[in-house]
């Protein structure tokens, strides 16, 4: 496992089931943090995807997901690999103030209030929302392309 620590977006999470991103070689380099944001975020988006279903569909009809244990197995096995940092009101004042100072969105700005307030340097996204605002904030973005 890597030694720099580094927090990883939903969005790369999902680019490695499409295999834009390979999770794996990431883990080489770097040691791996979420927070239930990205937690909540990839599993809906691959509960969609593995269901082939919307949201409103899969809220009504939870055998669709009882059925897809196999597939959720291998979501699981990936989390493993992958800190899950917790989330409290000190968090929560932050993201607050980056809501309120940058205009960020509430996912985005707990996203980046977990990186300040546990000190990760680095944060590994698609997203260019973060670009600017993380550097104010001395977080430095990686795109794992």
């Amino acid at each position: 496992m890597g030694v720099i620590k580094a927090f990883v977006d939903s969005n790369v999470i999902i680019n490695h089931f499409s295999g834009n991103v390979n999770i794996l070689e990431l883990l080489e380099k770097y040691e791996l943090y979420i927070n239930s944001i990205v937690f909540s975020e990839v599993l809906m988006v691959y509960l969609k995807l593995i269901t082939n279903e919307k949201s409103y569909t899969l809220k009504h009809k939870p055998e669709l997901i009882v059925n897809k244990k196999e597939e959720l197995k291998l979501l699981d096995d990936l989390f493993s690999l992958l800190i899950t940092l917790n989330m409290d009101e000190n968090i929560h004042k932050i993201a607050y103030n980056l809501i309120t100072e940058y205009g960020l969105l509430p996912n985005d700005a707990l996203i980046l209030a977990t990186c300040k307030y546990h000190k990760i340097k680095n944060l590994i996204t698609f997203d260019d929302d973060f670009k600017e605002i993380a550097d104010k904030e001395g977080i430095k973005i990686i795109n794992p392309k």
